[in-house]
């Protein structure tokens, strides 16, 4: 999907817009499967004694099936038409995990 002007227009009004429908219905399935698997195993963080909370960080580099969704042409293309040239960065971080930088401090 190509963001023409309108698309724009809703991102800065609204915050967001509607992409279409990207993948079919099997990938939504098997996207569905794999965030559902993911979840399964969230980090638990935070503070020595203290009540740990639930993190899920980094969800695309969890697994390959959903980097391989998380960096797919179909996304990608509507990424570059957004954000322009500082796609390279998200994307750089998508590919190579070592790119993502670690928080500067625990919780």
């Amino acid at each position: 999907m190509a963001i023409d002007e309108r698309h724009r227009r809703a991102l800065q009004e609204l915050g967001g817009f509607h992409p279409g429908t990207v993948f079919r219905g099997s990938e939504l399935a098997e996207i569905r499967c794999e965030y559902d698997r993911i979840l399964g195993h969230a980090l638990h963080t935070g503070e020595r004694g203290r009540t740990p909370f639930t993190y899920r960080p980094l969800l695309h580099v969890q697994s390959e099936r959903s980097c391989h969704y998380a960096t797919h042409a179909k996304r990608v293309a509507t990424a570059v038409d957004l954000l322009r040239p500082d796609v390279r960065l998200y994307w750089a971080q998508a590919h190579r995990p070592e790119v993502a930088r670690a928080p500067a401090r625990p919780s």
